[in-house]
């Protein structure tokens, strides 16, 4: 019986177990190279220098702004806080057991402001970004993976993460029947569309201040928040205005 029962788990814990993979990123003259990376929760990125310049990896602090990255995990500069590196060669390699987006930049004065800023997106397991499709296809635009090209729609197109995930590629590429989500999983994970309530029309109107305000006063922001259909007659603050004294 125990002969079968170690059997059974041999068998069984290839199939629970993730391998971890490590991915490359090599510290360039004024880059970091990939600057956007996708990875899996438990797999290893390696910082490589390449010998040009004083550089850093710096997950604590904005170097341009100044803020807190405010990264998922606190992570420790790379070769060490306060510490630069000039030298070909390893600076470290840093494993990420926690999902979520990481920034990071080199914090040598002017590095990050002549664009030496970088960010790991780190995923789940169980789902996959399909890469090496989009930079076969987007490659030409310098676009290697998922992360660039969702940012690449929102700067180019002002897509949101949901038009970008529900794209098909036209008309500049055939993807078969796909889409973005279906390609870039990982990425367009737990993505769904922003609904615009009555409420968010008016408040990001310039126009309807006093509309606001009586919404707000009259307590109508929860029930115009809803599903609806309404019908809101809507006068411009302009209308307002215009109306006689003691309206």
């Amino acid at each position: 019986m125990k002969k079968y029962t170690l059997l059974l788990f041999s068998i069984i814990i290839p199939f629970l177990t993730f391998s971890q993979e490590t991915h490359y990123v090599y510290v360039q003259e004024m880059s970091y190279s990939p600057n956007s990376l996708t990875i899996q929760v438990g797999d290893q990125v390696s910082f490589t220098h390449e010998g040009i310049g004083m550089h850093d990896v710096n997950f604590t602090t904005n170097s341009i702004t100044f803020e807190p990255f405010n990264n998922p995990v606190e992570i420790t500069t790379l070769p060490g806080e306060g510490q630069y590196q000039s030298e070909a060669g390893l600076m470290g390699v840093i494993t990420f057991d926690v999902p979520g987006v990481y920034n990071y930049d080199c914090s040598m004065y002017g590095h990050a402001s002549m664009g030496m800023v970088a960010s790991i997106t780190v995923n789940e397991q169980g789902c996959e970004d399909d890469d090496s499709f989009i930079e076969d296809n987007f490659g030409s635009f310098f676009i290697t993976d998922c992360a660039a090209l969702i940012a690449f729609l929102a700067d180019s197109y002002d897509y949101s993460i949901f038009e970008s995930c529900s794209w098909n590629g036209a008309p500049m590429n055939d993807f078969g029947g796909l889409l973005i989500s279906d390609i870039c999983e990982c990425s367009c994970e737990g993505v769904e569309e922003e609904t615009t309530t009555v409420v968010d029309i008016i408040v990001g109107s310039e126009d309807h201040n006093t509309l606001e305000t009586a919404v707000i006063t009259a307590g109508l922001v929860d029930a115009l928040s809803g599903e609806g259909p309404f019908t809101v007659f809507a006068p411009t603050d302009n209308a307002f205005d215009a109306l006689p004294e003691g309206t």
